[in-house]
């Protein structure tokens, strides 16, 4: 599915050119019959006579008929629609769960719309998330790929990221540390400024303090923020809060700064550095696939 929604344009092309063939041999148009050489008429109807002896005239009709179809719709969707309005693609990591998410052994990943034509008009905005092409810095270490991330940052903005850290009687743990002393290794754990998610149950600071059997434990937990502008950004839409530190950038005019929704597993501006404006290729829009995850994506 993947190939067939991103097939190369080489192929495109070839695909059409055959399918409109098969309806010229098949059925020409008394205009195309006045045009065309009489070496090539010539050709065409030793094929047809060749067919014609395999197959009735309504199944030649028919056929002809569907190839047209067939031929008009593939220029349609892959040479004016997936370049110009709308194109699909599927995630192939796991950079932008909970809000998108890749395959695995026992589920399908998302296969998701991105509409191109309102990156043509407008760039993008906070919170939106883009599919892009990858930027040099990007494309060295990961090849020619479309990537797709959520705008955190536009021309202009300041960035900061500070880590998320746990305080307990001085000592300070950040998120692989907690995960080790809690001896969950396989769920995600987010800061919160008075408790922790671990998977999709809640410690307290209480639970945390019997945890590390001290009841009377002195426990301050700093979430990991994003600061935009001076100003700390609430990101119910991630994984986990960030777990490492990053200087106060500006990000740059015709540039993005931008990050996946599971901050400590995504290679993003925080990894490779801004982004520029002609590599974004669309807005992702909708999930259509599987079934059960269709739905706009926000």
């Amino acid at each position: 599915m993947e190939w067939f929604a991103n097939m190369p344009l080489p192929w495109v092309i070839v695909i059409v050119i055959f399918l409109f063939l098969i309806r010229f041999i098949l059925k020409p148009t008394p205009r195309e019959e006045r045009i065309l050489p009489a070496g090539i008429l010539s050709a065409v109807g030793g094929v047809r006579v060749a067919l014609g002896r395999m197959m009735k005239e309504k199944w030649s009709t028919t056929i002809a008929e569907t190839a047209e179809s067939l031929g008009l719709a593939f220029a349609l969707v892959f040479l004016i629609i997936r370049p110009f309005i709308v194109q699909a693609y599927f995630i192939p990591s796991e950079s932008m769960e909970p809000t998108l998410l890749a395959a695995t052994p026992s589920r399908s990943g998302d296969h998701l719309l991105a509409n191109k034509a309102i990156c043509r008009l407008r760039a993008p905005r906070h919170r939106e998330i883009v599919v892009f092409k990858a930027p040099p810095a990007l494309e060295a270490e990961e090849g020619k790929k479309d990537f797709i991330k959520r705008v955190i940052g536009t021309p202009g903005d300041t960035i900061e990221v500070r880590q998320g850290l746990v305080s307990i009687n001085g000592t300070e743990y950040n998120h692989d540390q907690m995960r080790s002393e809690l001896g969950d290794y396989d769920h995600r754990i987010k800061f919160f400024p008075n408790c922790l998610l671990v998977g999709d149950k809640k410690l307290s600071k209480k639970d945390l303090a019997e945890r590390f059997y001290d009841s009377d434990a002195h426990i301050v937990i700093r979430p990991g923020v994003v600061i935009r502008n001076g100003k700390p950004l609430n990101e119910p839409y991630t994984n986990e809060d960030p777990d490492y530190d990053y200087p106060l950038v500006k990000v740059p005019r015709d540039n993005f700064f931008v990050m996946g929704d599971n901050r400590n597993n995504s290679k993003d501006s925080h990894w490779w550095g801004f982004l520029p404006r002609k590599y974004v290729q669309g807005k992702a829009m909708f999930v259509f696939w599987p079934v059960t995850r269709i739905g706009l994506i926000r």
